[in-house]
């Protein structure tokens, strides 16, 4: 079994002006459709993703006066199953904190192996990750930058963080993945975070 969990961006790029986002997040769905044949899949969203829809809604109705991406949204939303949100401020803290020592500390080999310019994530995409990583769910998005994390806290060949608009899984090398676990301020944060688990 197979469990996808949606950020945001792929929803609403379903429905994108942006002729290559579009592309991007059609081509997603269809390698879905193409892997429910073989295997069991489900596509879910984090209650934070839910929330951000719905709050998104308002600008698109009161603002915007955007019809499609009311109705992309409406049309979405009962179709896929929501992962409630138990990520506590403490975990929350913890991802952070991690992030900020992976894409601060080791930025230039990480650079060097994935040409982005990361950042370590908001607090709503903190919740995110979290619930990815509580539920192992592969997280699909098109702000990996933000969810970069995520490959330090699964094997190096594990398919954890997924590209939408590239199309692709992130992926780092042993030898980087090993750096970053043998630092020990990593390594006591990450023990922290195991105990809320």
């Amino acid at each position: 079994m197979k469990q996808y969990m949606l950020d945001t961006n792929c929803i609403r790029y379903t429905v994108s002006k942006n002729k290559h986002l579009k592309k991007a997040s059609k081509r997603f769905f269809q390698m879905v459709e193409e892997e429910k044949k073989i295997n069991e899949v489900h596509l879910v969203i984090p209650e934070e993703v839910k929330e951000e829809l719905i709050n998104q809604m308002y600008g698109f109705r009161e603002v915007f006066h955007n019809e499609r991406e009311i109705e992309n949204i409406e049309a979405f939303l009962p179709q896929l199953k929501v992962v409630p949100n138990d990520i506590n401020y403490e975990e929350e803290k913890l991802i952070r904190r991690m992030a900020a020592i992976v894409t601060t500390r080791y930025r230039t080999p990480l650079t060097q192996e994935i040409n982005k310019n990361f950042r370590f994530p908001s607090a709503s995409d903190a919740r995110i990750l979290g619930s990815a990583l509580k539920t192992d769910s592969v997280m699909v998005t098109n702000n990996t930058r933000e969810f970069i994390l995520l490959l330090f806290l699964a094997q190096p060949k594990q398919q954890i963080l997924y590209d939408l608009e590239e199309g692709q899984y992130l992926k780092i090398s042993q030898t980087l993945y090993d750096l970053v676990w043998n630092d020990p301020e990593f390594t006591h944060l990450y023990n922290d975070l195991n105990k809320c688990y």
